[in-house]
């Protein structure tokens, strides 16, 4: 059970990094996330391209309560 769990999540893993390329190239960006969001509107597991470490955890423990966007203010 745990091999197909794996190979699961490779292939998920695969399709995020397939569509983080496509959406950033589409919009001309030079980083993109994609994340899960959990049962309380929080950021799980993201996964990024071209985004520095340090970038992603000053947004999640100082700008993500400022942000419009987040999905805690859209719930």
């Amino acid at each position: 059970m745990r091999v197909a769990q794996t190979r699961q999540e490779h292939q998920s893993k695969t399709l995020i990094d397939s569509f983080l390329h496509v959406s950033t190239s589409l919009c001309n960006a030079t980083m993109g996330i994609f994340y899960w969001i959990g049962p309380d509107g929080e950021m799980l597991d993201p996964q990024t391209l071209n985004v520095p470490d340090h970038m992603l955890n000053y947004y999640a423990t100082h700008m993500i309560e400022h942000d419009p966007l987040n999905i805690r203010n859209l719930l």
